[in-house]
């Protein structure tokens, strides 16, 4: 079987190069292997504050075109995008397309589509849920213009979704107990 040859040459890639890499980093190298794994338009690391329409976003490549604008927009529209409400429901436990939720008109019809995503030419949305501390929500994406996410594509994200949320976990600590030492 040689794709499960590859994801695990690539799972092991991606958490070798994390464990190698400053914990402050996490979002930026974490996204760097996975568009190198996952062909993309973008991917994005959102933190997002369930308390406010607040959401700190690091992308992959760094100078793709969001404006600040769409961003504030994005935030403010992030509880209906389609994604964001089944993870929500669902607590986040699966990687999930926008396509495994919506058709492709469905999708074109929602206020997100219309408002933000159709302007940074995103048609194929894959992202799922890192757990960390509340009221923060740790969301990766990948985007596409041109196909959809092939099932494999998803089942490798899926596969590293347990061990990067480990890792997440550990370098929200390290960055949590930094910030503490520091203030005192």
């Amino acid at each position: 079987a040689p794709s499960v040859m590859r994801s695990a040459r690539i799972i092991t890639q991606v958490i070798d190069h994390l464990l190698h890499s400053d914990l402050c980093d996490f979002p930026a190298v974490l996204l760097a292997e996975l568009a190198e794994a996952i062909p993309v338009h973008f991917a994005g690391f959102h933190q997002i504050d369930t308390r406010f329409p607040e959401m700190s976003v690091v992308l992959h490549p760094e100078d793709f075109d969001y404006p600040a604008e769409l961003r504030k927009r994005s935030a403010e529209l992030q509880a209906e995008h389609p994604i964001s409400e089944h993870l929500r429901a669902t607590g986040g436990r699966a990687v999930t397309r926008i396509s495994d939720l919506l058709g492709h008109e469905e999708y074109h019809a929602t206020r997100f589509y219309r408002e933000v995503n159709s302007h940074i030419s995103v048609e194929y949305q894959m992202a799922f849920l890192l757990p960390g501390p509340e009221p923060l929500r740790s969301v990766v994406t990948l985007a596409r213009s041109d196909r959809d996410f092939t099932d494999a594509e998803r089942d490798l994200c899926e596969l590293l979704r347990s061990p990067l949320a480990a890792l997440h976990s550990s370098s929200t600590r390290e960055a949590l107990l930094h910030e503490t030492v520091e203030h005192h």
